[in-house]
């Protein structure tokens, strides 16, 4: 009765993850301390890092990859930098301060953007903070998980 129900009204959303498989590639980074994330499009992470240390430590990233920075847009305790890679292709990166010593960044590529572009940018921003010591705490991932 399910299976006709779910048939008979399209219920794509049932149907989908068995035929495309799961949207969401999970894997941490590379970093000292920080857990990121690969969801269409987006690079997610956490990191155990000081909000003015992980915007300055984007910066230096942009410059290390030479990507054109468009643009930067800064609110209260969020900062947004817009790059351009090689071919036209858009990056945009959001820092958000979440506690005093938690920062969220964002790393968007778009739908149809390159995923090694924005896996390369986050491994250079982590890079970045790590070797000005911006981490607060020295763990790993491995403890972590």
């Amino acid at each position: 009765m399910w299976l006709v129900l779910t048939v008979g009204y399209g219920c794509a959303a049932c149907i989908s993850p068995c035929l495309f498989g799961p949207p969401v590639s999970i894997g941490s980074s590379a970093g000292q301390a920080g857990v990121s994330r690969y969801e269409t499009g987006r690079v997610k992470s956490l990191e155990l890092a000081r909000y003015e240390d992980v915007v300055e430590a984007t910066r230096r990233a942009g410059e290390a990859i030479s990507l054109e920075l468009l643009k930067e847009a800064t609110e209260t305790d969020q900062t947004t930098l817009y790059y351009i890679a090689g071919k036209n292709e858009k990056v945009e990166v959001l820092i958000e301060r979440q506690t005093p010593t938690l920062t969220y960044v964002q790393i968007d590529v778009g739908l149809f953007g390159s995923k090694g572009l924005a896996l390369v940018m986050i491994n250079q921003i982590i890079y970045e903070i790590s070797s000005k010591g911006g981490y607060l705490q020295g763990w790993s991932h491995q403890q972590v998980l």
